[in-house]
């Protein structure tokens, strides 16, 4: 299962609030890996890796170091 597999099934599945999941998917992971200095937030000065959904949370965009790829 991928990660936006993962968020879709906690959203449209088990109800979950999607603020709290993309905190689950983004800062959560970060802060646990000791990275959240730099990835895990939309911030000045962190990693610009950005993934636009839409309302039906399919990947629209994406951004990797603040460089849109498609």
């Amino acid at each position: 299962i991928t990660l936006l597999d993962a968020v879709r099934v906690c959203v449209e599945q088990a109800g979950l609030p999607l603020p709290d999941v993309l905190r689950m998917a983004t800062s959560l992971p970060a802060d646990i890996a000791g990275v959240d200095d730099r990835l895990g937030r939309i911030e000045p000065g962190y990693v610009a890796n950005l993934l636009r959904l839409d309302k039906s949370l399919s990947a629209k965009a994406v951004w990797t170091n603040g460089v849109k790829l498609s």
